[in-house]
Order: structure tokens, then C-alpha cells, then sequence
């Protein structure tokens, strides 16, 4: 969902530099953000404590963990829109009865403002949320989650992916992957784990023209 079907990438970065910064003092670089693309955001900030154990502290963690959610779902309910291309993509599979599933590592109450945001309830059949798995991905398990609710084998499933912890989540959960990276992040190796990288979703369309 973030960075692939809407704009909300950018909210996180911003958000959790925000209340990292606020709360524990710190102030992340962009890079620092690379890692941890495509995680939970509780593992996301597992990540920073094992980094910075002094200033992400146990006790600080469930105040960061509020302070990034209340901020990104603002974010989502006022500012969030649908990348170039995504709507016409969705459309093309609507009109060939393609089932669709929303599978994402953000919370569900934050999927659920996006659906909202782009009246996009009836367009997936079914949402999956790693919020409700034990590991998140890089783990395959939202991805079986979602293939099992659309009561289809993962093996025919296409799962569509902007990060490298995406891609490696659905290619471990043996789907076909096609990665859509954003611009700046094309350049990582890691995506040639996926089946196919496209620059923008109408080149996927093309793609699955006869």
C-alpha cells in the first residue's frame, strides 16, 4: 500500500523523523529510513532501539509507537492520493474480474483510512495486515494470509511490491512478484529478486495485454 498504491511513503519518513526526533532526541537521515521499508512499524522501531538502546528505550517505545500512528493516519485522512497510474491499473483488473487483495505492513485502522480516502472499499475483495501477524515482512506471512482469505494457491497469486523487504516477503511465500520501485530506490540489486521491475504500474498493464 505505502509507496506503491499511494502516496504514503513520504508521510512516514516524515512522521517518524518527527516523533523520533521529539521523543528520544534523535534526528534519523534518509538513509537511515532504507532499512526498515516495508517493515511494522513495531519492528521498525526495534530496529532503532537495537541501534540507539539509550534514547529508544522500552519505555519511550510505546509513546513513539502513538505519536507515529496519530501522525501518519492525520496525514492519510487529509493529504493522501493515489500514485500515477494506480487508479487506471486497478480499473483494468476490476473490468477482467481479477481478484484483489490490499496487503500491507501498516495497521489496520491506517488501511482501512485509506480505502476510505479513495473510496477504494469495493475494489479488494479482501485487506491483509501484518498487524495481525507474529513477524512481519520480510516474512511471508501476510502474503499467505491474504492468498488463503481469496481461497487461491499463493502459487497463483501475483503479488505487486515497492520495497526489497516486500519483495523477498511474497517471493518467500512462492507468488510471482513484479516490483515497482520508487525512482531513487531502482537502483538496489535486491529488487532482481522479483520476477519482473517495472518504472510505474501502465507498464504492467502493457505487460498483461495479450
Amino acid at each position: 500500500m505505502d509507496g506503491l498504491l499511494v502516496d504514503t511513503e513520504a508521510f512516514w519518513q516524515s512522521v517518524e523523523q518527527e516523533c523520533i526526533q521529539k521523543v528520544a532526541g534523535l534526528t534519523p537521515q534518509a538513509e537511515d529510513f532504507e532499512s526498515t521499508m516495508g517493515l511494522r512499524i513495531d519492528e521498525v522501531l526495534d530496529w532503532w532501539q537495537l541501534r540507539f538502546p539509550d534514547q529508544i528505550t522500552a519505555q519511550r517505545k510505546p509513546v513513539l509507537l502513538d505519536c507515529i500512528l496519530s501522525g501518519v493516519l492525520a496525514r492519510i485522512q487529509g493529504e493522501a492520493r493515489a500514485l500515477p497510474g494506480i487508479q487506471d491499473l486497478l480499473e483494468y483488473l476490476q473490468e477482467r474480474s481479477i481478484p484483489l487483495a490490499l496487503v500491507s505492513s501498516s495497521h489496520v485502522r491506517l488501511i482501512e483510512a485509506v480505502l476510505d480516502r479513495l473510496d477504494w472499499r469495493a475494489v479488494f475483495r479482501v485487506i491483509a495486515s501484518a498487524e495481525n501477524e507474529v513477524h512481519g515482512k520480510p516474512h511471508p506471512a501476510v502474503w499467505l494470509t491474504a492468498a488463503h482469505k481469496l481461497g487461491l494457491n499463493p502459487v497463483y497469486c501475483l503479488a505487486l511490491e515497492d520495497s526489497v523487504n516486500g519483495v523477498i516477503s511474497a517471493r518467500a511465500a512462492r507468488m510471482q512478484c513484479v516490483a515497482i520501485p520508487a525512482p531513487e530506490q531502482r537502483g538496489r540489486g535486491a529488487f532482481q529478486a522479483a520476477d519482473l521491475v517495472l518504472q510505474n504500474p501502465l507498464e504492467l498493464i502493457r505487460e498483461l495485454e495479450p
